[in-house]
This record gives C-alpha cells, sequence and structure tokens, in this order.
C-alpha cells in the first residue's frame, strides 16, 4: 500500500478529531509559557503553563493559577481563544475560515465535522456548521452586551475593563469552561439580578448543546415538533435546576457562612446560580 493511502486510512475522523484537541493545547501551552502571558513577566514552567491550557481546551474550569492575578491581558486573552475552540471543536474553526475564503468543504473534512458534531448523517453537516456559529455569536454578543453594562454600573466604566469582562466571561459561561478574571468567580454580585441571569442563562444554553438550540429555533419552540432528544434533555436541565434552587435554598438559607446574610432576593438568586453552574 502506498504511503500516501497508509496515511489516510490512519487519519480516521476520530483520530483527527483527537490530535486536533492535542495540537491546540501544544500550542495553548507553548503560547502560555511566553513570559510575557504573566503579570510578572516570568514564564510559569511546563506544568502550569500545559496545565492552564488543557484546562481551558477541554472547558474544565479546573486553574493552578489565579486566572485574574496571574496572567496578563496576552495571557487572558490567550486563554479566552483557546476556551473559544475548545468550546467549539478546532473543524468549526476551519470549517468558517474554509467558507470565508470560498473554499469547498472535501469529503473527509465532511467526515471529521460529522464525528465532532455528533452527526448521525452526512448530509447538513456544513449547514449545521454555519447554524452553530451563527447561534454561539448571537449568544456571546448578547451576553457580553448585557454583562458590559452590568460591570459597567457596579465597577464603573474605568477604560476598557467593563468590556473586556463582559466579553470574557460572556465567552467563558456560554462554553461552559468556568474560567473567570475578576479574581474571586462571581462572589461579588450574589444579589445582582443582571449577573446571575445572564452568565446563567449563558450556561444553560451552552450545556443544552447546539442540537437543541437549532432544534428550538427551527421549530419556534414548538414543543410538540421538537425531536425526542430536545425533549429529553430540556426536561432533564429544567428538572435539575428547579430541585437543586430548591435544595440549596432550603438547606443553606439559614447558613451564616453561605446564604443566610443574603435578603430573600438574593437568596433566590444565589441558590439558582448554585444550581445551575454545577451541571454543566
Amino acid at each position: 500500500m502506498p504511503s500516501q493511502s497508509r496515511g489516510r486510512a490512519w487519519a480516521t475522523p476520530t483520530r483527527v478529531v483527537v490530535l486536533s484537541f492535542g495540537a491546540v493545547i501544544a500550542m495553548g501551552t507553548l503560547l502560555l509559557l511566553i513570559p510575557a502571558s504573566t503579570a510578572d513577566g516570568v514564564s510559569p514552567g511546563i506544568v502550569d503553563a500545559l496545565f492552564t491550557a488543557t484546562s481551558a481546551v477541554c472547558v474544565t474550569g479546573l486553574v493552578v493559577r489565579n486566572t485574574a492575578a496571574s496572567w496578563s491581558l496576552l495571557g487572558k486573552v490567550i486563554i479566552l481563544v483557546l476556551i473559544q475552540i475548545g468550546g467549539l471543536g478546532l473543524m468549526t474553526f476551519s470549517t468558517a475560515h474554509a467558507l470565508v475564503v470560498g473554499r469547498r468543504i472535501g469529503l473527509r473534512e465532511r467526515l471529521v465535522i460529522q464525528e465532532q458534531t455528533g452527526q448521525w448523517r452526512l448530509a447538513g453537516v456544513v449547514s449545521l456548521i454555519k447554524s452553530i456559529i451563527l447561534v454561539t455569536v448571537g449568544f456571546e454578543l448578547v451576553g457580553t452586551l448585557l454583562l458590559t453594562l452590568a460591570f459597567w454600573l457596579t465597577r464603573g466604566p474605568v477604560g476598557s475593563s467593563a468590556l473586556w469582562n463582559g466579553l470574557f466571561h460572556s465567552v467563558s459561561a456560554f462554553c461552559n469552561a468556568g474560567f473567570d478574571i475578576l479574581g474571586n468567580s462571581l462572589m461579588d454580585y450574589p444579589s445582582n439580578a443582571l449577573v446571575n441571569l445572564t452568565i446563567g442563562f449563558l450556561i444553560i444554553f451552552g450545556g443544552l448543546g447546539f442540537h437543541v438550540i437549532i432544534d428550538l429555533i427551527a421549530h419556534r419552540c414548538k414543543w410538540s415538533e421538537l425531536s425526542l432528544h430536545s425533549k429529553i434533555v430540556i426536561k432533564m436541565t429544567a428538572a435539575l435546576i428547579v430541585l437543586g434552587t430548591l435544595a440549596v435554598l432550603v438547606l443553606e438559607a439559614g447558613n451564616q457562612g453561605t446564604l443566610g446574610p443574603l435578603d430573600l432576593k438574593g437568596k433566590i438568586l444565589a441558590s439558582w446560580f448554585q444550581a445551575v453552574s454545577p451541571r454543566t
């Protein structure tokens, strides 16, 4: 068998998806190793850079360095890009670029996209990618505007910090990444409805998945016309959030170390947020 044919046989869609994630993590690690990526100008070391890049691409939210204090603006931008790539998948970005420059999407690329997006059929995968991009941009743009307003009202219009904070946390929330650049997550906003609801709904819709969101849009939220998959996901999501909110509220309402000092509005918002964020 010619070497080119063997290479093509080895590069199955599943392997390409796995290797693409590995390549992005490796590139992110190298970029985070640059001294300019840290706040103190000292390279973080291979272990910290690798862990941070992996956590960002795999959208786990786990960190070994405080994201707000340890990384410079460049480092935070790198982390944000890694989160976005991890949340959407490298093939989504590659397809978007191909569509912009007018390049044809070949069969092998369509097979990889099918593997990455979990499509049962090969037909319509490019259209699905277009829909995913539009949905992502739409949710993250609205989230950025609302969070920018919230941070501007609470932290003041210091340069472009409100906009930057709004953008970062909108992308992080929709991709279910869990990263923050405020230093203490959202602990300063337990009673702020705009922050809690915006972040919460971004997490929820990001967690529902693109198939469910596109199904809802295509059928104009008509329950009877939704797929069985969408109905199960929506029912389970609603049940987990409602039951989780009630459980946290009942168990922690009188705890002075958690919800106790908050008013009723704060208790409800904080309970709801705590029920939303763990199930991502």
